[in-house]
């Protein structure tokens, strides 16, 4: 799979309002949004590596999860480690139990169920645990462990018709999150088969971007669309709150334009010059580290010094993106290319 800067200039969109929301920074009340793009880009990587083995007859299940492994673990180990032993300094014995709690599920890749048992996301408790953020990575390893199988399965019945059968998916796992964004809102935000459908949005960018050509199309088409998915991203982040009713129906607003993005951005665009841009890029490049490290670096300074002025975000975004580039620079990119 040829490398798509864009896709990290897109990931650094993703990122930056996912901290600024967590930082409670005005006009960012959907910044949240960003994780649900992230599992649209995380469908799309893994399908587009996949098709690509599959095509090249490379394919190995074992090495699918061994890259899918370096990729993730070593980072998300170290600081469940770091984040433990500064906990134990931090905390009060008793709430220190709930982090031990929370560090095995996630060691253990299911810290998306163990918060689902405990509160809500946009509640205070969960807030107060370093690693609450933990449970998106649970859900996208997990789905990690059963996109090839399952992939490889119904690609061999279906074929090039795969694309129908995904299509169907998508609209089952909006239904079920229609009705689940109602009656079971926890249980809808924590769980995969309730974010299946954003995933299998990125998957369904993937099977139509290898398998149709859009290189013939028009130009001035191709920077309308690119432009209009990038304006759903940015709307649903300025306009989405805590009581939006997400994932939901109203996902489709975020996760269209980031399919949109994908399909229709490419180098003779006017958003392709946008996400190219060289710190926007690197910004994409670290998003790992940032997302990590962001939430236990935040949760403790509040407890050491507390916060009293903008000042003190600009202090920890500084520390997050410095902790986020030597990690990103001798953890993941290490182990990635072991």
């Amino acid at each position: 799979m040829n490398y798509r800067k864009e896709i990290d200039g897109l990931r650094a969109i993703c990122i930056l309002p996912v901290i600024f929301y967590h930082f409670n920074l005005p006009y960012f009340s959907g910044g949240y949004i960003g994780v649900d793009i992230f599992f649209v880009i995380s469908g799309y990587l893994i399908c587009s590596l996949v098709i690509k083995d599959i095509i090249e007859k490379s394919f190995s299940l074992k090495n699918f999860y061994e890259r899918r492994a370096r990729r993730i673990l070593p980072l998300l180990f170290l600081v469940i480690i770091v984040t433990t032993l500064i906990s134990k300094i931090l905390y009060s014995p008793d709430y220190f139990e709930s982090i031990i709690e929370s560090s095995l599920s996630s060691t253990f890749l299911f810290s998306n169920f163990y918060f689902w048992k405990q509160s809500g996301y946009f509640e205070v408790g969960s807030e107060l645990n370093p690693l609450f953020h933990t449970w998106s990575l649970s859900i996208e390893e997990q789905f990690y462990i059963l996109f090839p199988i399952l992939f490889l399965f119904f690609f061999s019945i279906f074929q090039k018709r795969i694309l129908f059968f995904i299509f169907g998916l998508i609209i089952l796992g909006l239904s079920i999150s229609y009705y689940s964004s109602r009656f079971h809102p926890s249980a809808n935000f924590y769980l995969l088969p309730f974010r299946a459908f954003e995933i299998c949005f990125g998957i369904l960018s993937a099977l139509i971007y290898n398998f149709y050509n859009f290189k013939n199309l028009n130009n001035k088409y191709k920077n309308y669309f690119s432009l209009l998915g990038l304006f759903l991203i940015v709307l649903s982040i300025f306009v989405f709150n805590e009581d939006t009713l997400s994932p939901g129906i109203i996902s489709i607003l975020p996760i269209t334009g980031c399919a949109i993005v994908i399909l229709f951005c490419d180098h003779n665009t006017q958003i392709y010059k946008i996400l190219s841009n060289r710190q926007l890029v690197f910004t994409g490049l670290i998003s790992y580290s940032l997302y990590l490290w962001h939430i236990p670096i935040l949760n403790f300074y509040k407890i050491i010094f507390s916060i009293s002025s903008k000042l003190d975000y600009i202090i920890i975004f500084i520390l997050v993106f410095l902790i986020s580039i030597l990690t990103w620079k001798y953890i993941e990119k290490p182990f990635r290319n072991f």
